[in-house]
């Protein structure tokens, strides 16, 4: 008999992405997916809509956290609420959906803290067996964290500072698991010289950074230092390549002015759009003509969506001579270990993670001053962009041994990070793990059990899927082993009828066991019928509507309960205190409400109150 696949629920930057967190799905999924042990569902991370049609191509199912409708997504952009718009693009609009829908036995989050707000507070959590993979990467550590790390029975993190910060406040269960690297990909080139020569470097030291070009990846600092180089020793020949988009975040080109550095000595990847062959340049825009395939204006520098290879990301990090990363903290820094890995020794400031890679004797440490930034009050380094300039001095004089580090560092980087070493971890913690227990009350959807039979005279492929959006209310390419089977069963000689009757009966028992959580949980006094109960409209822009009554009610009552989903909660939240019963809005009716709050025989509410179309209604308890 065969044992069936644990089904693992994985919600992180999508494996096609170029970020670190999408480069560790990659690595880590594929090596799950390989040992064929499980079924493996990929959420992704903005900028993947549910049903993006980009997502299909991966070997596993794949959904985006960005809702499909464009009137919802512009009404929470546009919305006041900061948290909603920022939990929405990590994934909490379709979570409580796909929790329901999936019914995983695993739920892995890896992404900043924050990207989980209020997950471990869902009924579902730690019924499912979840983990939370986490970068943390400053002091004093993010408040949410501590506050709620309790909750987080496997609670792992990207480096040792900010494990050795959480044990020291009392968190011993939360661990260090590194990301995940192929360290197949990245290694010392023999052909390191012709490949230097035939960018015309072969006589140039060439320093690196590769980066994201965001507010935490000081490149202004690395001009200056490499600025204050040149000037003290003006033979010097060096050169900085700069792997990143040069049209996001930072003015590079602001800072070569400022900093007086020629134009020539700095460097820039650019990337083919039609044959993605790749050119190291100095930079003079994006969209530059290819010097391969003769392609105008088919060049631009490297983003999160579009780059190059890990194979020529090798090549990038083998024409440098030698790697430098200021940033002012970091929850792993990838571009670091993969310099190692390749054989390039490295340059970092001791903090944050950077703080297990000086501690290593083949890694050169710059000098930082310490400052706060402003509104986290988040301790933060500044490298010191003049000991930036002594440790290029000394690359170009050679008073480092920069053979010995070379060795050394990717030693220890194959020991600390190869995947299979990681996902190894992994595996074992989900091969010890039971199957998740599916006993909690959902916020998910309802289905539409009034649904009405419709017997025209259409084909049965189209009555199938009709019966299955009409009822389950998903895309037809969701349940498609569902609309498979009726077809079969109309085949078959099975009524259109008996198929819509037992559709109708499904529905209904699963509502039903959604109803039977005692609403015992949601009051403090059952037999206190003051309280008001509102049930969140359907659409976006029906709840804006009624949001000043809502506002006006919980200044007026003193008890309010609100009927609808964790985004409900969210949008409502603002506008005053309430207590939220779980609940999908599409299913939602007057009748289902009142069976509940009479379901010990004792009057709930003193009044309900609900929209239909554009006017309130007001509803007294019989």
């Amino acid at each position: 008999m065969q044992t069936k696949k644990k089904k693992i629920l994985w919600n992180s930057d999508c494996s096609k992405l170029k970020t670190g967190f999408g480069r560790n799905s990659k690595a880590v999924l594929k090596y799950l997916y390989d040992t064929g042990k499980y079924d493996v569902i990929e959420y992704c991370c903005a900028p993947f809509t549910f049903g993006d049609e980009r997502l299909k191509a991966l070997p596993w199912k794949a959904y985006g956290a960005v809702p499909e409708s464009s009137f919802v997504r512009e009404t929470i952009a546009n919305g006041d609420d900061e948290g909603i718009k920022v939990s929405t693009r990590y994934g909490s609009y379709y979570i409580d959906e796909l929790i329901e829908k999936e019914r995983p036995d695993f739920f892995i989050g890896v992404n900043d803290f924050w990207a989980f707000r209020e997950y471990y507070d869902k009924p579902w959590w730690n019924k499912v067996n979840c983990a939370l993979w986490i970068t943390l990467d400053s002091l004093p550590i993010y408040t949410d964290a501590i506050q709620n790390a309790h909750k987080i029975k496997n609670f792992w993190v990207w480096s040792k500072f900010a494990e050795n910060e959480m044990n020291r406040l009392g968190f011993d269960h939360v661990k260090t698991i590194h990301g995940a690297f192929d360290v197949s990909d990245f290694k010392p080139l023999d052909n390191k010289k012709d490949l230097k020569k035939s960018f015309g470097l072969e006589n140039n030291t060439v320093f690196g950074f590769v980066f994201r070009n965001q507010i935490r990846k000081l490149i202004g600092t690395l001009i200056e230092g490499f600025s204050l180089n040149k000037k003290r020793y003006p033979k010097s020949n060096a050169k900085l390549l700069l792997h990143t988009c040069w049209s996001e975040g930072w003015d590079i080109p602001q800072f070569i002015e400022e900093f007086k550095v020629d134009k020539k000595d700095i460097l820039a990847t650019h990337i083919c759009r039609h044959c993605k062959k790749y050119d190291i340049r100095s930079f003079t825009g994006e969209e530059v003509d290819c010097p391969h395939c003769g392609s105008m204006k088919s060049m631009i520098t490297p983003s999160t969506g579009f780059g190059i290879s890990d194979s020529e990301m090798n090549e990038i990090y083998n024409l440098m001579d030698f790697y430098i990363h200021p940033v002012t903290s970091g929850g792993l820094e990838m571009p670091i270990v993969e310099s190692l890995l390749a054989g390039i020794p490295v340059a970092t400031s001791s903090y944050s993670c950077g703080e297990e890679f000086c501690e290593q004797p083949f890694v050169i440490p710059i000098d930082f001053n310490e400052y706060r930034e402003l509104g986290t009050q988040f301790r933060k380094a500044q490298p010191v962009a003049s000991s930036i300039a002594t440790i290029m001095r000394e690359v170009e004089a050679g008073i480092l041994d920069l053979n010995s580090a070379s060795k050394a560092g990717r030693e220890w980087a194959l020991d600390q990070f190869d995947l299979n070493k990681i996902c190894a971890s992994i595996e074992t913690w989900l091969d010890s793990c039971p199957n998740a227990i599916h006993d909690y009350p959902t916020t998910a959807i309802n289905y539409n059990d009034d649904f009405e039979f419709d017997d025209s005279d259409i084909s049965d492929k189209e009555w199938a899927v009709n019966l299955v959006k009409g009822i389950f209310g998903f895309r037809e390419s969701e349940l498609n082993d569902t609309i498979k089977k009726i077809i079969k069963s109309l085949k078959d000689g099975r009524s259109r009828k008996d198929i819509y009757n037992a559709g109708i009966t499904s529905a209904r028992n699963h509502n039903k066991s959604r109803r039977e959580t005692s609403m015992s949980n949601f009051f403090k006094d059952e037999k206190d019928p003051n309280n008001v109960c509102f049930i969140a409209p359907q659409s976006l822009e029906d709840k804006i509507i009624v949001s000043k009554f809502f506002s006006e009610l919980c200044l007026k009552e003193d008890t309010v309960f609100l009927v609808g989903t964790e985004t409900d909660r969210g949008i409502f939240e603002q506008y005053g205190r309430f207590i939220l019963i779980p609940s999908n809005l599409n299913a939602v009716k007057l009748e289902w409400l009142i069976s509940l709050e009479t379901e010990k025989g004792e009057k709930r509410f003193k009044k309900i109150f609900y929209k239909e179309g554009y006017d309130l209604k007001e509803f007294e308890n019989k």
